[in-house]
């Protein structure tokens, strides 16, 4: 099965550096990873609130492993590339959630350096609608 590109429905990216989709599809290595995750700073991400999602264990590299159970300077921007066969495909409706805690994953992140949305009101879609 070929890698596929996944992307969540609550964001939004205004594209001022490379294209974060080539930026995942560049630094996919299928040998090591089985899922990519493009990552921005907490801090960087306009709209959200959260606490985080994780680190990267190496953050000085343009792609390092994703570290859970630390600091948590990181979100996950919604959009990624996977490896489909670590998929259950027997559900058909699961979290993707479950798939990082499950059997052990090969998650890698790679930050983007583009401006980056999280809309999950009517407010951040008009903020955004006015940029």
């Amino acid at each position: 099965k070929t890698p596929k590109v996944l992307i969540n429905g609550d964001i939004f990216w205004l594209k001022k550096k490379k294209s974060p989709l080539q930026n995942l599809l560049d630094n996919w290595d299928e040998k090591k990873m089985d899922l990519l995750l493009c990552v921005k700073k907490k801090n960087e991400l306009n709209g959200y609130n959260g606490i985080g999602d994780f680190n990267l264990v190496d953050p000085q590299k343009k792609v390092s492993e994703v570290n859970f159970n630390t600091i948590k300077d990181f979100v996950f921007s919604g959009l990624q590339i996977i490896n489909p066969n670590i998929l259950n495909l027997k559900k058909k409706k699961f979290s993707m959630r479950e798939i990082f805690f499950s059997n052990s994953p090969k998650i890698y992140g790679i930050e983007d350096q583009n401006d980056w949305y999280h809309i999950s009101t009517p407010i951040d879609l008009n903020i955004i609608n006015q940029k």
